[in-house]
């Protein structure tokens, strides 16, 4: 799903969220260090896409060591099935249902 799609959806199930769209890097460590999050979700069309997404998990699981669930969504997941995806994430998947699941899973167990 989109970055808008799943952000519409997740709103509309009652959750609270931040989308931040074409930003850098620096902005999303940001953010996670001054905010509490449950999940961060990445959107990629592309492999350069989505290693750049992995990095920017990687920066932030070292600067937070209870760091959220890590995501990757988007259009990258209807691509090519034999595209290698980052192994940095938690979960890639693009249905609602179970990235929910997920996070609620998790927050029981915190």
């Amino acid at each position: 799903l989109g970055a808008m799609i799943l952000g519409d959806q997740l709103r509309r199930a009652g959750y609270s969220l931040k989308i931040l769209l074409k930003t850098t890097e620096a902005e999303v460590l940001k953010h996670v260090k001054s905010n509490s999050y449950d999940a961060i979700f990445f959107s990629a069309g592309s492999e350069s896409a989505a290693r750049l997404s992995a990095t920017c998990v990687n920066k932030i699981r070292h600067s937070d060591k209870n760091s959220p669930l890590m995501f990757l969504g988007g259009s990258i997941l209807n691509h090519d099935p034999t595209i290698t995806l980052p192994p940095e994430f938690d979960l890639a998947c693009n249905e609602l249902d179970v990235l929910i699941d997920k996070i609620e899973n998790n927050l029981t167990r915190t």
